[in-house]
């Protein structure tokens, strides 16, 4: 009998990150995200972070 394992992340495509400060000039990227119990992850985290 296998054991059922429980999802503890959701995955959402194509999300837009900005942030809207004068001092962080049009700062944004788009692509998938991660939520999961520990925060936001995946490629447009990283995409943002660079």
């Amino acid at each position: 009998m296998k054991k059922q394992s429980r999802c503890r992340a959701d995955t959402v495509g194509k999300v837009e990150m900005r942030i809207n400060l004068l001092e962080a000039k049009r700062l944004q990227a788009t692509g998938e995200m991660i939520f999961s119990e520990n925060g936001i992850r995946g490629p447009v985290v990283l995409d943002f972070a660079r």
